[in-house]
């Protein structure tokens, strides 16, 4: 399945859309966008994530996308693509989507990232923050990203102390980050996706990491589900097991309705409130899946 939209967005989602792109022998799946299509060729001729805000270059319900190419062993094998809803411009402030594409980039001679490129729809304020703020290997978000080479989470945006440009940036309305690395050989950027309460870009975020013969949940953060639909840190997947089964058989990232996907290891009653769909994408180390970063809707 390669989009979420005809799956279950949440009625008050930052997004309008999410693609999983395949990628065989450097050709691309269609999405039945020609927009989408445009940015994904885009990024693989230019092998880097990107920011679209050119309304005439996106779906026309949308203010923005950010692609994410996917590589194993130097190959691309997939594309994701997130688009993020139109803020209309009559909306009162109280209304506005509330979201934060981001894409943080090594730059000159020293192990520093800065920003390269976002979407913040109306939070200037804290656009202007970022634009001047440099992260190290290993610090900050984007730099935590880096420094592990995987998914890193950060939630309670402001009050957590990893989350360095909480103070005067309006982060009381922001409230989950995800960083999700790219990866080809050598680092090539952090992209940075800041969900909030009132527009969340999905109702739940995990980061799991591969550990012998099985993956292991290091983190997650949940918004609108009931309790037995969360998963506490530690929990164990089998490699032939829900995402990672997907995630095998795909050989790249995956968009799914498929319950024994989303629900395994959840104990839920049948009307629980829990995902209904669901994305995830996979870091590799060679031809291994290593980690995976899923976003549940």
């Amino acid at each position: 399945m390669t989009s979420v939209s005809n799956l279950c967005l949440p009625t008050n989602c930052f997004l309008s859309d999410a693609f999983a792109i395949d990628v065989r022998d450097g050709r691309l799946s269609s999405t039945g966008h020609q927009s989408v299509d445009d940015l994904a060729s885009r990024t693989a001729a230019q092998s880097r994530a990107m920011v679209e805000k050119d309304t005439s270059r996106l779906p026309s319900n949308a203010a923005a996308a950010i692609s994410i190419p996917i590589y194993r062993e130097g190959e691309l094998v997939s594309i994701v693509v997130f688009v993020a809803m139109n803020d209309s411009s009559d909306a009162a402030d109280e209304c506005e989507p509330v979201g934060v594409f981001e894409i943080w980039q090594p730059i000159g001679l020293y192990d520093e990232l800065a920003l390269a490129d976002g979407y913040y729809g109306r939070m200037e304020r804290f656009q202007n923050v970022s634009s001047f703020v440099r992260f190290e290997c290993g610090n900050g978000l984007p730099g935590q990203v880096w420094g592990k080479r995987m998914g890193v989470i950060h939630d309670d945006l402001s009050n957590h102390p990893g989350f360095l440009r909480a103070a005067g940036a309006s982060a009381d309305l922001l409230q989950t980050a995800i960083g999700i690395p790219v990866i080809n050989e050598d680092f090539i950027a952090s992209v940075v996706l800041i969900s909030s309460h009132r527009s969340p870009i999905a109702r739940g975020f995990e980061v799991w990491q591969r550990s012998d013969e099985c993956f292991e949940l290091l983190g997650g953060s949940y918004i609108g589900f009931d309790d037995e639909a969360s998963l506490v840190a530690g929990t164990k997947l089998g490699i032939d097991d829900g995402w990672a089964r997907l995630l095998h058989d795909t050989g790249g990232a995956v968009c799914t309705d498929n319950p024994d996907a989303l629900m395994f290891g959840r104990q839920c009653n049948s009307d629980a409130n829990v995902p209904k769909s669901g994305m995830a994408i996979p870091q590799y180390r060679g031809s291994r899946l290593d980690s995976f970063v899923t976003l549940l809707f």
